[in-house]
C-alpha cells in the first residue's frame, strides 16, 4: 500500500470517531424516540381503556335500572318493552330478555308481540349461563345477533323475581359507538387504536372500523398480549403497517385496548437528521483526502531510499547509514545499518551453537542406547510374564517368561489374541476389565486363569496400564498362593462344622434332659389321676402340677422358635418403663432375697417396637442369667437411655432406646463373650441349660429392627444391652402382658364349630372341650375332608391346625376365604412358617398358639363369634 493511501487511511481513521459519534447520536435519538412513543402509546391505551369502561359502566347502570323495573317485576312485559325502548334513545342498540331455555321474551329490535326465536348464538348462550349461575352482570365478547344479524357486544344482567333469577336481561352495544370513542381519543389519524375482546376479535377500531370489525387480531398482538395487564411490543397491523405498540387490559371487561404508532412516524425525524449529518461527513472526508495527497509527496522520496537499503540488507550486503533530511527516515536508515552489523555477529554465533547441538545429540543417543539395553535385559530376565497388545487383544510382544511359566514361545504368541489364553469362564469379565484400561492413564489389577501349552491352567495376577495406544501388562504366577488359600478355607469350613456339631451335641443333652423332666412330671401326674380318679381335691392338684410342666415346655419351645425366627412376633409400641415396673414383683420372686434389684429409667414413657410378651421373656432370661452369675448374691441394675444412631453396620439411622441389664457377677472372658449369642452355646453343665436364652434375646432384638450387645470383663460383671427402635410418636402403646390366671369362657350358644386337625388326640380334646363349653362341634382329620364338610353345611366358625400333611392349614384357609370371605377362622399352631402365615392372617382370622388351655380356647371362640355377629349386624 502506498504512502499516499496510508495517509488517506490515517485521515479517514482520524475522522472516523467523529462519524461514529454522530451515528451513535442518531441511533440514540431513534431509541429515545421509540421509547417516547412507546410510553405515549401505553398512556393512551390506559386513557382509552378508562373511556371505554365509563361507557360500559353507564350501560350497566341502565341495565340494572331496567332489571328492577316495577313493570318487569309485576310481569307487565308490554310496559317494560316501552320503557326499554325509551332507554335506547340514549344508549345501546336494542334490549333483549331471555328465559333459562334461551327463548327470547323481549327484543326491542322487533315490534312487541312478534314471535321471537330461540337464541342459538354460542356467545349469547354462554353469557346467559354465566348470568344464571353467578347472578352478576356479564359483558360478552363480540357476537352476531340472531334477530338483527348485526355484530354487537352484549351486556347482560340477572332479573330476580321472587328471590329467583327468572330472566337474563341484555342490552346490545353497537361497536361503532366504541369506534367513535377511539377516534376521539387518537392524537393523530396515523395512529391505530383498537379494542380486542377475550376471543382475540376486533371489537372497534379508529381506522377502517367497518372493514376489520370482527376480524382476528394479528399473531404478534395475540402472543404479546396473552399475559399481563399491560405491555409493549413491535408488531404489524392488519393493514401491514409496522408499529411500536402498547396495550392495557380492562379490569372491567377483560378486553385489551391496543395502540400502535407507525414506525414511519417515528423514523421521519431520524431520516432528516441522518441526511444532514451524512452530507457534512462526506464534505469533511473529501477535504481530508486532498490534503493527504498533497503532503504524501514529501514523504515518498526518503522511503524509496530506505527501500533500496532494505533490499541490500536482504541480499547480505553491508548497509551504511542513510541521510534523507527526514528525521524518521534517517532513524530507520541507522537501524538498518545496525541490523546489518548484528546479522553478521549472529551468523557466527549460530554456527557455534550448531556445533554444540551436534555434540549434545550424540551424548543423548549414547544414554538412550544404554537405557534400551537395560530394559531389554529386564524384559528377558524377569520371571513375571510381560505382554504388549493392542486394544483388540492382539499380542504385539511377549517376554521369555511366557515360555518358562506357560510353555508358549514368542512366535506362537505374537499375532494371537490374548483373550484366547484366558479361561472361557473368565473371558467376558477379563475383556471388560481390559477394555476399561483403554482410557488414557487407566490401569487395573485383576486375577484370571490362563491356559498353558500343555493344557494346564495357572492363576495369574495381572497389572496393566494403557500408553501410546497399546496396553502393557505384567502378570505374576499366583497358583501356589491360590491353592494354599483354598486349603485354608477348607480347613476353616471343617473347623466351623466341628463347632456346629459340638453345639448340636450340647443342645441334644440340654433339651433331652429338660423334656425328660417335663414328660416325667406330666406322666407321673396322669398316673396318679388314673389310679386315684375319685379323689377330686388331689386330682385337681395333680392336674395343676401337670399343667405347670406343660407351661415349662411351652417356654422352652418359645425359646427355640424365637431363636430360629420362625415364631411370628407381634411388633407393637411397648412402653419399656411400664413393662419393667410391672415385672418387679416377678423378678423379686424369681431372683430371691440375695439379689438386690435396682432400676434407673432415664426415658420414662418412651415406647419401642417389640413383642411385649417376648420382650418380657427376654428380660426375665437376662435376669436369671445374672442371678446364676452371682451365686453368693449381688446387685441387678435395669436401666434405659435414649440414643441416636447415624453410622452403625447393624442398625438403620434413627432414634433407639437402650435397655441395659447389668450384674455384679464374675463376668466373662473375651472368648466366652464372643460366643455368648451363639445358639446352643452354654457354660453350664449338661441338663442345666440349653444355650438358647441369649440366642432368644438376640433373635428378638434383630426381628424388632434392633440388636443386642455384651460388655463384660472377668471380675467386673456383665452388662447386656438391648437396642430397640423407638416407636413413632402418636402410636398407641401396648400394655404389659397380663399375668392373671385364666378364667372360664362364657358359655356357648350352640354355635356350630368345624374342627380340622390331623392329630387324633388333639382333635378329640378340642371336640370334647367345645362340647363342654356348649358348642356343636364337627371334626375332620385333614383339609380335603374338612372342606367337604364345610361345603355340605356352613359352620359358624372353623378351628384349623396350621401344620398338616398334604394340604396345609394355610392352603385350606385360602380356599375357605375364596368361597366364604366372612367365615371366621382360628389357626392353631405350635410351629408356623411366618411367610405363609402372613398370607392368610387378616380380618376374620386369628392365631392361637399351641399348647393352650380350655379357657384360652373358649375366649378365642367367643371373640371370633362376637366379631362375626357384629360384622353381620352392619
Amino acid at each position: 500500500m502506498s504512502t499516499r493511501a496510508r495517509l488517506v487511511m490515517l485521515v479517514t481513521a482520524a475522522l472516523m470517531p467523529a462519524v461514529l459519534f454522530i451515528a451513535w447520536l442518531a441511533v440514540r435519538y431513534t431509541a429515545d424516540e421509540q421509547g417516547r412513543h412507546r410510553a405515549q402509546a401505553l398512556a393512551l391505551s390506559q386513557q382509552v381503556s378508562t373511556a371505554v369502561d365509563r361507557e360500559i359502566v353507564a350501560l350497566q347502570a341502565a341495565l340494572e335500572a331496567l332489571a328492577t323495573s316495577p313493570a318487569l317485576q309485576d310481569g307487565n312485559l308490554a310496559a317494560f318493552d316501552a320503557q326499554a325502548r325509551r332507554v335506547l334513545q340514549f344508549r345501546g342498540s336494542f334490549v333483549a330478555m331471555r328465559e333459562r331455555s334461551a327463548q327470547q321474551v323481549i327484543n326491542t329490535g322487533l315490534p312487541f308481540g312478534t314471535k321471537l326465536p330461540v337464541s342459538r348464538d354460542p356467545v349469547v348462550l354462554g353469557v346467559d349461563r354465566e348470568v344464571f349461575a353467578t347472578q352478576r352482570i356479564v359483558v360478552s365478547d363480540l357476537y352476531v345477533g340472531a334477530a338483527t344479524g348485526l355484530k354487537l357486544v352484549l351486556i347482560a344482567a340477572p332479573v330476580v323475581i321472587g328471590g329467583e333469577v327468572r330472566y337474563s336481561l341484555n342490552i346490545a352495544l353497537d361497536p361503532a359507538r366504541l369506534a367513535d370513542i377511539l377516534i376521539a381519543q387518537a392524537p393523530s389519524p396515523e395512529w391505530t387504536v383498537a379494542i380486542v375482546d377475550k376471543r382475540d376479535r376486533i371489537v372497534a377500531r379508529n381506522r377502517l372500523h367497518e372493514r376489520f370489525l370482527g376480524s382476528e387480531a394479528t399473531p404478534s398482538m395475540r402472543e404479546s398480549t396473552a399475559k399481563g395487564d399491560r405491555g409493549a411490543w413491535m408488531g404489524v397491523t392488519l393493514e401491514g403497517t409496522t408499529t411500536v405498540s402498547a396495550f392495557t387490559r380492562s379490569p372491567l371487561t377483560g378486553w385489551r385496548i391496543a395502540v400502535g404508532v407507525p414506525q414511519e412516524v417515528i423514523d421521519a425525524p431520524r431520516r432528516q437528521l441522518a441526511s444532514i449529518l451524512g452530507a457534512w461527513a462526506a464534505a469533511a472526508l473529501a477535504l481530508s483526502i486532498l490534503l493527504a495527497g498533497f503532503f504524501a509527496r514529501f514523504v515518498e522520496r526518503p522511503l524509496e531510499r530506505l527501500t533500496r537499503a532494505a533490499r541490500e540488507l536482504g541480499e547480505g550486503d553491508t548497509v551504511t547509514p542513510i541521510a534523507t533530511g527526514l528525521r524518521e527516515a534517517d532513524a530507520v536508515g541507522d537501524a538498518l545499518a545496525d541490523a546489518s552489523a548484528l546479522i553478521l555477529r549472529r551468523e557466527e554465533d549460530l554456527r557455534e551453537a550448531q556445533r554444540a547441538l551436534h555434540e549434545a545429540n550424540a551424548a543423548l543417543q549414547r544414554r538412550v542406547d544404554e537405557r534400551t539395553a537395560d530394559r531389554d535385559r529386564l524384559w528377558r530376565l524377569s520371571t513375571d510374564l510381560m505382554v504388549v497388545h493392542r486394544p483388540d487383544g492382539v499380542i504385539v510382544a511377549a517376554n521369555p517368561a511366557w515360555t518358562a511359566t506357560l510353555g508358549w514361545s514368542e512366535g506362537e504368541l505374537v499375532g494371537a489374541s490374548l483373550y484366547d489364553f484366558f479361561d472361557p469362564a473368565d473371558a467376558a469379565r477379563t475383556r471388560e476389565r481390559v477394555d476399561g484400561m483403554e482410557r488414557p492413564g487407566g490401569s487395573d489389577r485383576f486375577e484370571a486363569r490362563c491356559r498353558g501349552r500343555d493344557g494346564s491352567w495357572r492363576w495369574l495376577a495381572w497389572t496393566a496400564t494403557e500408553g501410546n495406544g497399546l496396553i502393557h501388562g505384567v502378570a505374576r504366577d499366583v497358583t501356589a498362593e491360590k491353592i494354599a488359600t483354598e486349603e485354608l478355607e477348607r480347613a476353616q469350613a471343617a473347623l466351623r462344622q466341628s463347632q456346629k456339631m459340638e453345639a448340636v451335641g450340647q443342645l441334644t443333652g440340654g433339651i433331652a434332659h429338660d423334656f425328660n423332666n417335663l414328660l416325667q412330671a406330666v406322666s407321673g401326674q396322669l398316673e396318679l389321676i388314673r389310679r386315684q380318679a375319685g379323689e377330686a381335691t388331689r386330682v385337681r392338684r395333680w392336674a395343676d402340677n401337670g399343667l405347670q410342666a406343660v407351661e415349662r415346655g411351652t417356654r422352652l419351645t418359645a425359646q427355640l422358635l424365637a431363636f430360629s425366627r420362625i415364631q411370628r412376633l407381634e411388633l407393637r409400641p411397648v412402653v419399656v418403663s411400664e413393662l419393667v415396673g410391672g415385672m418387679r414383683d416377678l423378678l423379686a420372686q424369681t431372683l430371691g432375697p440375695m439379689i438386690v434389684i435396682r432400676a434407673d429409667i432415664a426415658a420414662p414413657g418412651v415406647a419401642v417396637l417389640a413383642d411385649a410378651t417376648q420382650l418380657e421373656l427376654a428380660l426375665l432370661n437376662l435376669a436369671i442369667n445374672a442371678r446364676d452369675a452371682m451365686p453368693e448374691g449381688g446387685a441387678l441394675t435395669i436401666s434405659t437411655a435414649l440414643c441416636r444412631v447415624a453410622d452403625d453396620p447393624e442398625l438403620k439411622p434413627g432414634d433407639y432406646l437402650e435397655l441395659r441389664v447389668a450384674d455384679t457377677g464374675a463376668g466373662m472372658t473375651a472368648e466366652v463373650a464372643a460366643r455368648a449369642f451363639d445358639p446352643f452355646f452354654t457354660t453350664k453343665g449338661v441338663g442345666k441349660g440349653t444355650g438358647l436364652g441369649l440366642s432368644q434375646v438376640y433373635g428378638l432384638a434383630r426381628q424388632a429392627g434392633g440388636t443386642a450387645r455384651i460388655d463384660t470383663r472377668p471380675g467386673r460383671g456383665t452388662t447386656v444391652s438391648l437396642i430397640l427402635p423407638v416407636a413413632a410418636q402418636g402410636a398407641p402403646a401396648e400394655p404389659p402382658p397380663a399375668r392373671t390366671e385364666p378364667t372360664s369362657a362364657e358359655a356357648g350358644d350352640g354355635a356350630r364349630v368345624l374342627v380340622i386337625d390331623d392329630d387324633h388326640d388333639v382333635r378329640a380334646w378340642l371336640v370334647e372341650s367345645l362340647t363342654e363349653l356348649g358348642y356343636r362341634p364337627e371334626e375332620a382329620e385333614d383339609g380335603p375332608s374338612g372342606l367337604a364338610l364345610l361345603r355340605k353345611r356352613r359352620p359358624d366358625l372353623v378351628v384349623l391346625d396350621f401344620a398338616m400333611p398334604g394340604m396345609t392349614g394355610a392352603e385350606v384357609a385360602r380356599i375357605v376365604r375364596q368361597e366364604d370371605a366372612t367365615l371366621p377362622i382360628i389357626l392353631a399352631t405350635g410351629y408356623a412358617d411366618t411367610a405363609a402365615l402372613s398370607t392368610v392372617l387378616g380380618p376374620g382370622t386369628i392365631l392361637l398358639r399351641k399348647p393352650f388351655g380350655q379357657s384360652e380356647l373358649a375366649a378365642a371362640v367367643r371373640r371370633m363369634l362376637d366379631a362375626a355377629a357384629s360384622q353381620a349386624a352392619r
